[in-house]
């Protein structure tokens, strides 16, 4: 019977919760900035720096460019 050997990347379930929870409080962020300011303009940065980070795992997980 193979050994289980940790791996340094938790399992993928574990990602997707903390990314789910991450996009809960963004819009939960992006909600009270725009409550404060009235403007679409920090909503729009929040979403737009959470898209970045999203992409930037994903190429760093796939190691090249989304095939879509």
């Amino acid at each position: 019977m193979p050994q289980h050997t940790p791996t340094r990347f938790p399992p993928r379930r574990d990602v997707a919760a903390t990314v789910g929870v991450a996009a809960l409080l963004l819009v939960a962020v992006a909600a009270f900035a725009y409550d404060r300011s009235g403007s679409l303009v920090a909503p729009a940065l929040a979403y737009l720096s959470f898209s970045l980070a999203e992409f930037a795992v994903l190429l760093t997980e796939a190691g090249g460019p989304a095939p879509f």
